[in-house]
């Protein structure tokens, strides 16, 4: 391993011309690479937001040509690098299988950068894993877990297993974990909807106390998030508050997210080329421009926050949301929520821009 890539993995640092230098080295020297060599450098390509196509493509080959010189941890790990990079579209063949006997959290972790339901079957397999298995569950898997959960319509055939994620998370105090709390605003709105859909709060979202006062010990069994039993040993006011602190460090941390991402280049240039579209009037009128704001916040639910999104005009309902490499999390879920409301989300990948 090149030396400046070990202080840029191991320390944090960043230099544009020394990792110019270090691409250029990395070249000359890819043939004398061992598999270790390889999933550190795309470590620390996803870390610094190195988008260096020609290379991903040939480390990507490498890596799937040749699986059988890389353990399991190394691919599931190489996967998650490039899912960062977008440059891993979804979980595919040889290489995704490989990652199921790594186990749950860490290979779910790629998927919150995923855009398609083509490997919706290994994420079954994964979840199921997860709830199976006997071993510790923290809080950064089981949002990973979650989130994967609502991406890919299984939050209510495993509602039992999102019920005890959701229970297990209201027992901490909020996480300062930015990619885990914008991963938790995902599931608070599904939930949301789900509930909304079903004309009902779920009671461990409610913001009332137990009857008979607030103090008052709340049953053992209590109702899920999706209409289950979960087990609860805590008092039912102490239950809600902490379901409204986790929703205020959510919101919080994602509308922060959005503007650090409006902030970008690449938003600057999409928001430029929709200002050039017009729009017909449906009455025979003159054309309109089409008017997309920036860092627009959209209703799911009443009384719920707003999802935010890069661009949205209001009259068309069109929605436009930028997977860049800095993006924490797809929009995928968001993207759900917004089509079963009639909107008309639009997700621009990052390399379809970057090649447009």
């Amino acid at each position: 391993e090149h030396p400046v890539w070990q202080a840029f993995r191991r320390w944090g640092i960043y230099d544009a011309q020394l990792a110019n230098m270090a691409m250029e080295r990395l070249w000359d020297v890819f043939d004398q690479m061992t598999s270790r060599d390889l999933v550190d450098a795309l470590d620390v390509m996803s870390k610094l937001g190195l988008a260096r196509g020609g290379l991903l493509r040939r480390l990507y080959e490498v890596l799937s040509l040749h699986t059988e010189y890389f353990a399991a941890n190394q691919i599931a790990s190489a996967m998650h690098s490039m899912a960062k990079l977008r440059f891993l579209a979804a979980l595919s063949g040889e290489l995704g299988e490989c990652t199921a006997s790594v186990g749950g959290p860490f290979t779910l972790a790629p998927l919150r950068y995923a855009g398609n339901d083509s490997r919706a079957s290994l994420v079954r397999l994964l979840v199921m894993q997860y709830a199976g298995g006997s071993g510790k569950k923290d809080l950064a898997s089981d949002a990973d877990v979650a989130w994967a959960m609502c991406a890919f319509g299984l939050h209510r055939r495993y509602s039992d297993e999102l019920d005890k994620i959701l229970a297990r998370a209201l027992r901490l105090e909020p996480t300062k974990n930015r990619a885990v709390l914008l991963k938790f605003f995902d599931v608070f709105a599904v939930v949301d909807a789900a509930a909304a859909v079903a004309g009902r709060v779920p009671l461990s979202f409610a913001g009332g106390t137990a009857a008979g006062g607030g103090h008052s010990k709340a049953r053992r069994v209590d109702e899920g998030f999706f209409g289950g039993e979960i087990e609860v040993d805590s008092h039912r006011c102490a239950h809600a508050a902490a379901a409204t602190r986790w929703r205020a460090a959510a919101a919080k941390a994602t509308a922060a997210e959005a503007r650090r991402l409006g902030s970008s280049a690449m938003h600057r240039e999409v928001a430029a080329g929709l200002a050039r579209l017009y729009v017909a009037d449906q009455g025979g009128g003159q054309p309109r421009p089409l008017r997309a704001r920036r860092n627009a916040t959209i209703p799911i639910v009443a009384g719920a926050a707003l999802c935010p999104a890069d661009l949205a005009d209001v009259e068309t309902r069109l929605i436009v949301d930028l997977d860049t490499i800095a993006r924490s999390v797809s929009p995928r879920v968001k993207h759900a929520l917004f089509l079963e409301r009639g909107h008309r989300p639009v997700c621009i990948p990052f390399w379809a821009w970057r090649e447009a």
